[in-house]
């Protein structure tokens, strides 16, 4: 299995979360190349902006999201449409992120707050690498991923019917996809689409699905006791 290549230019950020948790990346060292400070991480930055090959030798690549101040545009954009031509795993953390993306529809595709991607999840992640697993879900939702996804949309769910305040009010589905990010269940639970006619449901319709994902978590509950 191919490494992680961790970009991150700012060491203090890296040293806070390995003194928090008492580690170092030492132990991962065959499943994690850990590049960090300014300096190390726009050499390889360069270099990859004039010979894209440069990452080739890495499955999934873990960057700020706002490294190389003055290039970061660029090389956000140019990483991003790499990973898509060559189905690598990318993940980018920032203080300036409030939730969880996460999509496979081109590629694995993951962005977070920095907080959340140094923390318990990350040593998860690394240690399933150890073991020939691949995740990426893990750094975001831990290793009950499934779950915790699952609990985060029937969450947007539920806000999104109480913001409906009559039961027989059309939706336009494609905003219910776009508000609750159910699309994301499509691999992890079963449920049955809503009826949709012409692009719209109703909100019975939605409250029904409520239920059933509701169902499915207690299933996963089980599960995991």
């Amino acid at each position: 299995m191919k490494k992680c290549l961790l970009l991150d230019d700012r060491d203090s950020r890296q040293s806070i979360f390995l003194t928090a948790v008492q580690s170092d990346f030492s132990h991962y060292s065959t499943v994690l190349e850990n590049k960090k400070g300014e300096q190390e991480c726009q050499n390889i930055l360069d270099a990859f902006l004039n010979n894209k090959s440069v990452l080739d030798s890495y499955h999934t690549i873990m960057m700020h999201k706002s490294i190389y101040s003055s290039k970061t545009s660029i090389i956000v954009n140019t990483i991003k449409e790499y990973c898509e031509m060559l189905g690598k795993e990318l993940i980018l953390f920032s203080g300036g992120i409030d939730t969880v993306f996460y999509s496979d529809k081109l590629y694995k595709h993951m962005e977070l707050n920095s907080k959340q991607f140094y923390s318990e999840n990350l040593l998860l992640y690394l240690d399933n690498r150890l073991s020939g697993l691949d995740n990426i879900l893990v750094i975001g939702f831990g290793n009950k991923w499934k779950l915790n996804i699952t609990l985060n949309i029937l969450e947007k769910i539920g806000i999104f019917i109480q913001k409906s305040d009559k039961s027989d009010i059309d939706i336009l589905y494609e905003d219910f996809k776009l508000q609750t990010e159910i699309q994301v269940l499509d691999n992890i639970v079963s449920y049955e689409q809503p009826f949709i006619e012409n692009g719209w449901c109703d909100l019975d319709t939605i409250k029904i699905l409520y239920q059933t994902i509701k169902k499915e978590i207690s299933v996963m509950v089980d599960e995991y006791e």
